[in-house]
């Protein structure tokens, strides 16, 4: 403000202003007529009278400070908002050296196809048109795992699944499993490791909604915190999730909504070591560019791989297409081959690869022929007394004469070794060596 003196035509300007202001307050307080507003105090200072400023207290409270998070700053103070708590004290990042992996066996991708299309621990998605086919793909994938056999002419890891679907209905779920086995010549008491989680009557089955709270970007709902204990005690080798306009709630180019959602389904396929596969549908644009991509960019971003479903396209429009054909295409790889095509086709209620058999000794191909020679080198030093230690066996493994390791190598052991563990075919035991308690592999 400025430290000029106000003559007495100003004062008097603004005595007469707030007076306009505060008698119109003072109206529509109720106060009596007779009642003074204001008292003069001094040439600049007005003031309410204790009944006035109870009055006026009452009719319009203050607001409440609402409780924000607090700001922390980097000397250690913080902003004190809301409840006026200090923020505890920053601590720096935790750190991983990486002089201390030497020694330990490389860790192995695991795939739960032999196309290597999805990654065990991660999240992916299936994404194509509407009516293409996607949920007849992921349901024969389940059936496939669930019943330990191939996928479209494919290795795939068996083992549970858990299908979350919230479009089609139950009855349409009964109907194509028992076609898909009809087709496959077996019956669905095979699939005694295929669980269906029905959601198709209710009306909100979203798992992750765009929060209304300005301290988180998204919100977890009760359905999402449920499937993360039935994984819990499932423990799927898988979880499909049909579909994400309908598990996902809020603006779907939202890039934030996006990012955290994959986020929290990232984790929550790490904590369970499963792959979450979530089908989703591509927008006009993504359809017209070849990409399937739908919403923010975070989508595709965020997931391990993006498998995109659709109809061939004829290079000539004189040229026939095949009505029953589709194609499915990495359209974002990790850690495998880029712009990989399986070219399928629908025959007798479900689909049938047309691509050459995937070779023996192609990828997961392999998985067999490595566990059996896991159990031979196991068999070998349990003959001789000989334990081997979960954290050294891939490595003990590694360093036996090549004919005996048959030119694998320890990459290798440890995918055969988890594999046998996960078909409960060798397990983990506490037990001595040189006088010191260690885990111990032994056969069952």
């Amino acid at each position: 403000m400025s430290d000029i003196p106000k003559d007495d035509d100003a004062l008097i300007e603004e005595f007469f202003s707030e007076h306009k202001i505060n008698e119109r307050i003072r109206k529509d307080a109720g106060f009596e007529e007779e009642q003074s507003f204001f008292a003069h105090d001094g040439p600049n200072g007005y003031h309410w009278t204790a009944q006035e400023a109870a009055t006026f207290d009452i009719r319009w409270p203050e607001p409440e400070m609402p409780e924000w998070e607090f700001d922390p700053k980097p000397n250690g103070h913080a902003n004190l908002h809301g409840n006026g708590q200090e923020a505890p004290p920053l601590e720096p990042l935790p750190t991983v050296l990486v002089s201390s992996w030497h020694g330990l066996a490389r860790p192995v991708r695991e795939w739960l196809d032999g196309r290597n299309l999805f990654r065990v621990g991660y999240v992916s998605i299936l994404t194509g048109p509407g009516a293409v086919g996607k949920t007849l793909v992921a349901l024969q994938a389940s059936v496939a795992c669930a019943a330990s056999m191939p996928w479209l002419s494919a290795p795939i890891r068996a083992g549970p699944v858990i299908f979350y679907s919230a479009e089609e209905p139950l009855e349409e779920m009964h109907i194509r499993c028992d076609e898909i086995c009809e087709a496959e010549g077996m019956h669905l008491d095979r699939l005694d490791n295929f669980h269906i989680i029905d959601l198709n009557k209710i009306i909100n089955a979203a798992l992750i909604t765009q929060s209304d709270d300005k301290k988180a970007v998204v919100a977890l709902t009760d359905l999402f915190h449920r499937l993360d204990m039935t994984i819990g005690l499932i423990k799927p080798i898988c979880v499909w999730l049909d579909n994400r306009s309908l598990l996902v709630t809020g603006d779907e180019n939202n890039r934030n909504l996006a990012a955290f959602s994959m986020r929290h389904l990232q984790l929550l396929a790490e904590k369970h070591n499963c792959a979450i596969i979530m089908l989703a549908h591509p927008s006009n644009a993504g359809v017209n560019e070849g990409t399937g991509a739908s919403g923010s960019t975070a989508w595709f971003n965020m997931a391990r791989s993006v498998v995109y479903m659709t109809k061939p396209r004829a290079e000539k429009d004189s040229d026939p297409v095949d009505p029953d054909a589709r194609i499915l295409t990495n359209n974002k790889p990790n850690y495998s081959k880029p712009d990989k095509q399986v070219n399928i086709k629908w025959q007798f209620y479900r689909f049938i690869c047309t691509d050459a058999p995937i070779r023996a000794d192609d990828g997961i191909g392999r998985q067999d022929k490595v566990e059996g020679v896991v159990l031979r080198l196991l068999k070998w030093h349990a003959d001789r007394n000989m334990k081997v230690t979960r954290a050294s066996a891939a490595k003990t493994f590694d360093k036996m004469p090549k004919d005996q390791r048959e030119g694998f190598n320890m990459p290798w052991f440890e995918k055969g070794i988890l594999g046998l563990l996960d078909r409960q075919k060798i397990r983990v035991v506490s037990g001595r060596k040189s006088g010191h308690m260690v885990e111990i592999l032994e056969m069952v």
